[in-house]
């Protein structure tokens, strides 16, 4: 009987691990659309951020105050970010809720725009995409997720 209980209590655990870390983590891409021809030019690209099925983020701008949205950050003091502009999320209603909101499901595509670094060289861009994932019933802590690739300036 102590075996059983063991096995149920070390079960419940490891289920309750997996539903605090929100399921699956989204996949995040990054790509280049505009390479920079001199220093400090600016170079745009695009973030590729894919909620798997059955989970969603927050649009940005969000739709209450209370919601974390998706949000896009530059991690290091090479490339500055120019203010980014959301897609529009697609309405989405929950359960109990009186009205839709906003929402990104699936693969969302945002378009970035960086100012480069001042010298000449190749650069690690690295982007942190903030959220919040929910399900149709749970909103799980908010987390990010990192991205990166080398750019080369002039």
């Amino acid at each position: 009987m102590k075996r059983v209980f063991g096995l149920v209590a070390v079960s419940a655990l490891f289920v309750s691990a997996i539903a605090f870390q929100g399921g699956p983590a989204p996949k995040a891409s990054l790509k280049v659309t505009k390479a920079a021809s001199k220093p400090g030019d600016t170079m745009k690209a695009t973030v590729m951020f894919t909620f798997a099925e059955g989970y969603h983020g927050y649009q940005n701008p969000p739709s209450d105050e209370y919601q974390k949205p998706v949000t896009i950050a530059i991690v290091g003091k090479d490339f500055k970010l120019t203010p980014v502009k959301y897609p529009a999320g697609s309405d989405y209603k929950m359960e109990g809720e009186p009205k839709p909101y906003k929402v990104y499901k699936g693969a969302v595509s945002i378009p970035i725009e960086f100012k480069a670094p001042k010298k000449a060289g190749t650069y690690d861009l690295k982007v942190e995409i903030s959220y919040q994932q929910c399900t149709d019933r749970d909103c799980y802590p908010p987390s990010t997720v990192t991205t990166s690739l080398k750019v080369k300036v002039g």
